[in-house]
């Protein structure tokens, strides 16, 4: 089981103000996590390990969580405007749980897309890499642990920048900009390193960031981010919420989830906002199943939720569009349906567009 996944099945026992065995051992690990986050980045900052530049301008989009801020629907939004300006960019990321992606050695890496759509299954991959790559499949899509290879590949497979998906920890390859994400829901993870709280990285690292884009907000959750954040950056703020752009069915028709009865499931870092967001666009959640971030889907999980269909009146057994590419290829319910999500714009759309504008400068 990974960091990200022990934490979110076990964030609430964490952050309890009781003393037991396990807040007591939660306090130790976030101490020692911090530690060793500090004395990396200092090792970097002193030039005891050494930063690369890659051969093609490089835009991280991170964050400074264990997970779930948005980072993925935001790499989306972000390509998709820079798509309509016609740059030529591709992708590069770790593959985070994909079977393949991490068996690959630091020499090695795995080309997702290049100009064709998806060549690998989600499952090998990681979820996220194949999402993305199926949404540009003209542009290509690396995979490797190594960032500076995967950054180069991408290059020699045409990208004249790489958007590189979670990379703000990755201190070795050099980023033109940094693009750092908070949740704002809580924007400083609980101001406290796993598991006593959200963080993989200091705060202070927040100064390094070029922009912040605060994801789930409204005004007021955006106007209390730029307050709790102004202490840690001076970075322009952006202000994003998720909307549903489509609900798919097996078949590939749309689906209306107003007055529905439905059965819900996600693989995410926070899936109960997914099914707030399912009541929100007007369904009737019947029965709600929470999975890791990431987690694989067995055919038997499946199963299981479609005999609860009758005795429960659902109409559909709805998930993520994350969870929906990695099940191409088993057997999907005719009653299955997809959601797919997307980022808008709500605050700081200018600083958007100096975003954009500081980006085409770099070639």
């Amino acid at each position: 089981m990974s960091l990200a996944d022990y934490y979110q099945k076990n964030r609430a026992a964490f952050k309890s103000s009781k003393v037991t065995p396990k807040t007591l051992l939660a306090k130790l690990i976030s101490s020692c996590f911090s530690f060793v986050s500090t004395l990396r980045s200092k090792a970097y900052e002193k030039g005891f390990f050494k930063s690369i530049k890659a051969e093609v301008p490089v835009v991280s989009i991170g964050n400074i969580s264990i997970g779930g801020s948005g980072k993925t629907p935001f790499c989306i939004l972000l390509a998709r405007a820079l798509q309509e300006k016609g740059i030529h960019f591709g992708f590069i990321s770790k593959g985070y749980k994909g079977q393949m992606s991490k068996r690959l050695s630091k020499k090695e890496f795995l080309t997702v897309c290049a100009s064709h759509g998806p060549m690998v299954p989600a499952n090998s991959c990681g979820d996220e890499p194949y999402l993305i790559a199926s949404k540009f499949p003209e542009n290509p899509f690396v995979v490797s642990s190594n960032r500076v290879l995967a950054a180069n590949k991408a290059h020699l497979l045409g990208a004249e920048l790489v958007l590189m998906d979670d990379g703000f920890q990755h201190r070795r390859l050099i980023r033109d900009l940094d693009v750092v994400l908070v949740r704002a829901q809580d924007p400083l993870e609980g101001a406290a390193f796993f598991p006593r709280g959200g963080l993989r990285d200091s705060l202070c690292r927040l100064a390094e960031a070029d922009y912040v884009v605060v994801t789930g907000c409204d005004e007021v959750s955006f106007a209390k981010s730029r307050k709790c954040l102004a202490p840690y950056t001076q970075a322009p703020l952006i202000g994003v919420q998720s909307k549903f752009s489509k609900v798919t069915l097996f078949n590939g028709k749309s689906f209306d989830l107003k007055g529905k009865r439905v059965i819900a499931f996600a693989g995410t870092a926070h899936p109960e906002a997914f099914f707030k967001m399912l009541e929100e666009a007007g369904a009737n959640v019947v029965l709600s199943a929470e999975l890791l971030d990431h987690a694989k889907i067995e055919g038997d999980f499946l199963y299981e939720l479609e005999l609860k269909v009758p005795s429960l009146g659902a109409e559909a057994i709805v998930c993520t569009e994350k969870d929906w590419v990695k099940l191409q290829h088993k057997n999907k319910s005719a009653i299955l349906a997809y959601v797919s999500m997307e980022h808008e714009v709500l605050y700081g759309k200018g600083t958007f567009k100096e975003l954009l504008t500081q980006i085409e400068s770099l070639f």
